[in-house]
């Protein structure tokens, strides 16, 4: 600026008057022009960092500031290899910049990478790294964009993770579905009856997995489980159905067991049992016992009020898929009896240290 001033001097009194306007022109556009750049870099959502040829920090923008959690006269001044560079890539950095001086040739100059930074507490997150030289910068000067990938990282962390918890419970609901299907279709039931019981076993699972839904799959309570299972298949649920226990959180697996089981043990029950009668009532009841880490929950089913019961003379298809959903799921001990007043199942399950009672509640 000052030899354009001079040169312009130079010209004369006349020229003088002349060269002032045009020199007072051109500051007034430097002015505006260093205006817009501060406004670009106080606007601007990625870090943008100025390093010079020594590996300095000369240019520090709001969002770089936000991001390592430093100030701008923190980190004005400081080299960036040991403000924002991670101890064991200090060297590489360091060489790197050397070996660009010489050649002009770089592994990170005028390309678009993936690197760790480090923050001002000491904690490493990744970003993504592009750095362009600043044309004709004599000595040489660099301008840094970053991006924090944390937050795209995390999110392709829990879509992994979501897409092998899908592939496992699309498995599983298979393997249910395929043993339901297997039992329904048995050479003893007729394809009416086959069809029938396939598509109402069929609709409890996708009754549970409607329940589970609603809470994100992360698990549901006993109570709610049986009011989905058995309410549907009462006409005066309030009257026949009766309900006691704590509060007990279910896990998936042993949700959709629970219903598969409930769902046997009240068709059986409308078909044959209590339900199948004008006064017919089933009492549900259970309990936790045990201390953390080895509780169980006791379950008992207990009908009464319908038709006198008789032992069958072979076991039902419904009695197999308690005993091997709950055996499985819950490592469960199941005994089905038939006293003349009604079908009576208990359950005696192992509850994981991720399921049962509900801190402070009941």
């Amino acid at each position: 600026m000052r030899g354009l001033r001079q040169r312009v001097f130079e010209n004369g009194a006349v020229g003088c008057k002349r060269g002032c306007w045009v020199a007072s022109k051109v500051q007034t556009r430097l002015q505006r022009s260093e205006a817009r750049s501060d406004a670009i870099l106080k606007a601007s959502l990625d870090a943008i960092i100025g390093m010079d040829h020594t590996g300095r920090i000369v240019e520090f923008n709001p969002a770089a500031e936000r991001m390592f959690g430093l100030s701008r006269a923190e980190a004005v001044g400081e080299l960036l290899g040991d403000l924002l560079v991670p101890e064991r890539l200090r060297t590489a950095h360091r060489q790197g910049l050397e070996r660009y001086l010489a050649t002009g040739v770089g592994t990170v100059v005028n390309r678009r990478v993936e690197l760790p930074a480090l923050r001002a507490d000491g904690v490493e997150f990744p970003v993504e790294l592009a750095i362009i030289p600043v044309v004709d910068a004599d000595p040489p000067l660099f301008i840094g964009f970053l991006r924090d990938l944390t937050e795209r990282r995390r999110g392709d962390e829990q879509r992994e993770l979501l897409i092998g918890e899908l592939n496992h419970r699309v498995k599983n609901t298979l393997a249910i579905v395929q043993g339901i299907a297997a039992q329904s279709f048995d050479a003893n039931a007729s394809v009416e009856s086959a069809q029938a019981a396939f598509v109402a076993r069929l609709t409890a699972l996708s009754d549970a997995h409607d329940l589970l839904t609603r809470s994100n799959w992360e698990g549901t309570d006993l109570e709610s489980v049986a009011r989905a299972a058995l309410e549907p298949h009462a006409d005066d649920a309030v009257r026949r159905l009766r309900f006691d226990g704590p509060f007990v959180r279910l896990a998936p697996s042993a949700a959709l067991s629970f219903t598969l089981t409930l769902h046997e043990l009240a068709t059986n029950a409308t078909k044959y049992g209590a339900l199948s009668a004008e006064g017919g009532r089933i009492d549900l009841v259970w309990r936790l016992t045990g201390e953390e880490g080895a509780r169980r929950l006791n379950v008992r089913w207990a009908e009464s009020g319908g038709p006198p019961v008789t032992q069958p003379e072979r076991k039902g298809f419904g009695s197999r898929l308690i005993e091997r959903a709950l055996a499985h799921n819950l490592d469960a001990q199941i005994e089905i009896t038939f006293p003349p007043t009604g079908v009576v199942c208990e359950i005696d399950a192992r509850m994981p240290p991720k399921q049962g009672a509900k801190p402070g509640g009941p």
